[in-house]
């Protein structure tokens, strides 16, 4: 008996599954294959060709699939392609929301990987297992997208589903037509911090062009070497400037180190955020000047980032008049994290006290309100609850809090593009509405989501 994912591949490839003449026909078409089954859903199959043949001739034992915050690294069940009898075809399918964007990779293994990736002669974590097997990942090469990195340095593949929102600033990387930032734009400096005793790059980068006697808005992104290296941003920058979705700006990426840097910086750690205000940004003032308005004065970040965004705001609102977080980590340290849902994230509430949910208490009684731009992935269990209730705090504190569920996962591909649906809300010049004419949060928010699926 046949699958419906085979049933699918023989209705729309041939019954000749496998030959030469068939795999062409799937490489004409690409993949993954996107199949409607009604209700607002999809079916999304994943197809792999094992170089070695079939069973009888190939040494690949497992080809596994990881799709960002779809497949479960916490179970002892990876999830893996089955091989169609007789044949050089891997396959695996799953139901999605059809508006659903994400990230995958294959990782092939024989008997001797096997081994490798699990460790000979000692026991390892589910979790332990995965980060050894993510060393032999590789993209899909019938995807016809251009690949990409994921946050720990694996090589990966983007899926769009046809309703997915759009990410039209991102088009012509999704086209292999990619442009270099403008060097003449970019500047790259080395941050020598007296405060925090340590050195780090950062990229200033400035689109479109200055307007006479005035300044650019400033844009600060947290884990800048991702959006300058792995996922560079500046040609998106630049075209969604061209085309009047953001105004010409000065964006500053700052590097985050490495994984104990980052995880200590941008959880609501004072001393970074005093020293990116009092060493960094006068730096940035005498390369590219920009204005002080905290009405145009951005932090942005996702995850880890996302935290010391909102922090950032809340703790300076003076300079940071608008908060762009994505994904937020905001169960740390477990205030916004509901008990049924604990058990899946680090108990720290006896390591540290909740310093968002203070300050966003503490900013009842005080006279500024930040504009906030909040957004989570529909498979993020944790983050979603957390965000949630982040929101809704936020609102009742009386800030002008902007928030949006996509369908997707904790994953740089969905959050490229609600970096600039999120900019371009934050930076929305309302001055020049009509007069007596104010941009309401539902209006707000209906802009952002016009503007990704435009």
């Amino acid at each position: 008996m046949t699958t419906p994912c085979e049933q699918l591949l023989e209705a729309r490839f041939g019954r000749d599954v496998g030959s030469d003449r068939w795999w062409r026909r799937v490489a004409i078409e690409g993949c993954p294959i996107v199949q409607a089954i009604g209700g607002d859903l999809a079916r999304v199959s994943f197809l792999w060709r094992d170089p070695e043949g079939d069973a009888t001739a190939s040494r690949i034992r497992c080809v596994y699939i990881d799709i960002c915050s779809v497949t479960d690294h916490h179970s002892n069940e990876s999830a893996s392609l089955e091989r169609i009898a007789g044949t050089d075809v891997w396959h695996w399918s799953f139901e999605v929301e059809a508006e659903w964007r994400g990230s995958y990779c294959f990782i092939p293994l024989d008997d001797d990987h096997l081994l490798g990736a699990q460790g000979v002669g000692r026991e390892t974590t589910p979790k332990e297992w995965w980060r050894s097997a993510l060393k032999f990942a590789q993209t899909d090469p019938l995807n016809p997208n251009l690949g990409h990195v994921g946050l720990r340095g694996q090589p990966l593949s983007a899926a769009h589903l046809p309703q997915a929102p759009f990410q039209t600033a991102w088009r012509d990387v999704d086209r292999k037509n990619r442009a270099a930032a403008d060097q003449s734009r970019l500047h790259l400096m080395e941050w020598n911090s007296a405060r925090l005793r340590n050195s780090r790059r950062v990229w200033i980068y400035r689109t479109g062009a200055t307007p006479k006697g005035g300044k650019l808005p400033l844009v600060v992104l947290l884990d800048g070497q991702y959006w300058a290296e792995a996922m560079p941003v500046f040609s998106a920058l630049d075209h969604a400037t061209q085309a009047d979705l953001l105004p010409p700006s000065v964006y500053v990426l700052i590097d985050s180190l490495n994984a104990d840097m980052r995880s200590r910086e941008l959880a609501c750690d004072e001393a970074f955020l005093e020293a990116v205000q009092q060493e960094l940004l006068p730096i940035v003032a005498g390369l590219a000047p920009y204005g002080h308005d905290p009405s145009k004065t951005v932090i942005a970040g996702q995850s880890f980032g996302g935290l010391a965004a909102l922090f950032a705001g809340l703790r300076s609102p003076e300079c940071f008049g608008c908060v762009l977080s994505q994904s937020g980590s905001f169960w740390w340290p477990g205030g916004y994290v509901g008990e049924e849902v604990r058990p899946h994230v680090p108990d720290t509430r006896g390591h540290a006290r909740d310093v968002v949910a203070d300050l966003i208490e503490s900013s009842k009684s005080g006279v500024s309100r930040l504009r906030v731009f909040l957004e989570a992935g529909s498979f993020e269990k944790v983050i979603r609850v957390a965000s949630d209730r982040v929101h809704r705090t936020l609102i009742d504190a009386g800030h002008d809090a902007h928030y949006r569920v996509y369908s997707g996962g904790h994953d740089p591909l969905c959050w490229r593009g609600g970096l600039i649906d999120g900019l371009s809300l934050l930076l929305a010049d309302h001055r020049a509405a009509p007069a007596g004419v104010k941009a309401s949060r539902s209006d707000a928010s209906r802009l952002a989501i016009t503007n990704a699926r435009e």
